[in-house]
């Protein structure tokens, strides 16, 4: 609920976005977006000032616009393979959601809609995490979510290649370097089953 402003650090991601943007039905899903920091005409703003690893390294919000306490808002990196999440509390200030918790809150979603599908016997969701990952983090996720977690060197390359052996595999590097990859089954999975109630079709219609 609410807008999400995201920062496309100037870079690739902004006029994709934007197009993507087109074909998601707001009227539907509610999806209210504001898209900032989109100028890909100049080179010499790229990450200027904005983006995942300013918001990562300097732990505040981007310059532009000037935050507003309370708005959600996320940011991409220039060539937007990387995605932080954050907001400016009122009374505690600035908060992030690094690649560590935006792969539990992935874990989690995508977990709970698994199960309210009823899948949880029939498709395999896992984790993968680095030696940098926070242990808390993979505490949460094998724990309290009881989805295992397999863990890789870094670099994307070693954490995509496992996370393809699970049905769902979720992966992101603190620095928001990640992804969610479904396989082919999995997607298949989704399409064919006939639910047995109204919540078991939401959940597949939200998956698929």
């Amino acid at each position: 609920q609410g807008q999400l402003t995201v920062d496309c650090a100037n870079g690739v991601g902004g006029p994709k976005f934007s197009e993507m943007l087109k074909v998601i039905p707001k009227d539907k899903t509610g999806y209210n977006v504001k898209v900032v920091n989109d100028d890909v005409l100049r080179p010499e703003v790229l990450n200027l000032d904005c983006g995942a690893d300013y918001v990562k390294t300097k732990q505040r919000a981007p310059q532009n616009p000037k935050p507003v306490p309370g708005a959600r808002c996320c940011s991409f990196d220039g060539d937007a393979d990387r995605l932080i999440y954050y907001w400016i509390d009122p009374d505690t200030g600035f908060f992030m959601l690094d690649g560590d918790r935006i792969s539990s809150l992935c874990a989690s979603f995508i977990g709970d809609l698994i199960r309210s599908a009823g899948l949880e016997d029939e498709l395999r969701i896992g984790v993968v995490q680095t030696a940098y990952a926070n242990g808390a983090s993979t505490n949460y996720i094998e724990k309290h979510l009881q989805l295992p977690v397999v863990f890789t060197p870094t670099g994307v390359k070693h954490l995509h290649h496992a996370a393809c052996q699970f049905d769902v595999g979720v992966y992101f590097e603190a620095n928001g370097h990640g992804t969610v990859v479904f396989s082919q089954e999995a997607m298949r999975t989704f399409k064919e089953k006939e639910p047995q109630s109204p919540a078991q079709k939401d959940a597949l219609d939200t998956l698929a």
